[in-house]
């Protein structure tokens, strides 16, 4: 059984597109010193004769006239780069292909490696792209503070989340364990709105749940929530205990 998970979790594929601090984004502010100081955009352009502009000039241009114009607070060349990233890779309109910054990579390591500091829930994103409460996990934080499967998340310490990413909200909510951190919920058909504090503490992902559903005829069930480091060790445990109690059949949900 061992070995037919390994080879199953062989095809969990993450296509992650790292963006190392010290690649491309490093420093845009010193690759774009070596740029003429105005560009004209293609629309501005009278004569089609000329070399048109590349789109990676494109980038530079905006990105060049964003810095010495742009009226306001300061403009994060590093930020804007990750959110151009995450325009392109949207525009493919493909859920299986996403960007990761150094940040959202790290946090995906720590669900990987199966701990990490948080209030120890799964979150997924509903039809109107809304971040909501996809399961609490067992004797989780978020369990004992009263969170509920379905809650959407409207605000992180009071700061509204509407248009964040998964992995937006999710670094809102981890941090330093011990600490607090506020949510604002809707719930339920009644669109109540609910602010719960949780106490963040360090929680163990554990992708595999069983039971024994039928002890007369000896029917148990396992279900795999998802892939990570110890995804196998977990199934081979929970296969283990429900053996011990005369196993004959078994339901395996993979049930995302």
């Amino acid at each position: 059984m061992n070995t037919n998970l390994r080879r199953a979790l062989s095809f969990a594929i993450i296509v992650v597109i790292g963006f190392a601090i010290g690649f491309f984004a490093q420093d845009v502010g010193a690759q774009l010193q070596g740029l003429p100081s105005q560009f004209e955009l293609m629309a501005e352009r009278s004569d089609s004769s000329k070399t048109e502009l590349t789109i990676l000039q494109s980038y530079y241009e905006v990105m060049s006239r964003l810095r010495d114009n742009y009226y306001g607070r300061s403009v994060d060349e590093r930020q804007l780069t990750y959110a151009a990233i995450r325009g392109m890779l949207g525009a493919l309109e493909d859920p299986y292909t996403r960007f990761l910054d150094p940040a959202a990579y790290k946090q995906m390591r720590e669900e990987n490696e199966g701990n990490f500091v948080g209030i120890g829930a799964q979150l997924d994103v509903n039809k109107s792209q809304q971040v909501y409460i996809k399961e609490p996990l067992p004797d989780s934080p978020a369990v004992k503070a009263g969170v509920k499967a379905g809650d959407i998340i409207l605000k992180v310490d009071d700061k509204p989340v509407a248009g964040l990413g998964i992995e937006q909200v999710v670094q809102r909510i981890r941090g330093t364990e011990g600490t607090k951190v506020k949510l604002t919920l809707l719930r339920g058909p009644q669109k109540k709105v609910v602010d719960i504090t949780i106490v963040r503490r360090l929680v163990e992902f554990r992708m595999v749940r069983s039971k024994m559903l039928d002890k007369q005829n000896g029917i148990g069930y396992i279900r795999l929530l998802g892939f990570n480091e110890h995804s196998d060790a977990q199934f081979d445990r929970a296969l283990t205990e429900l053996e011990k109690q005369d196993l004959k059949g078994l339901i395996f949900d993979l049930r995302q």
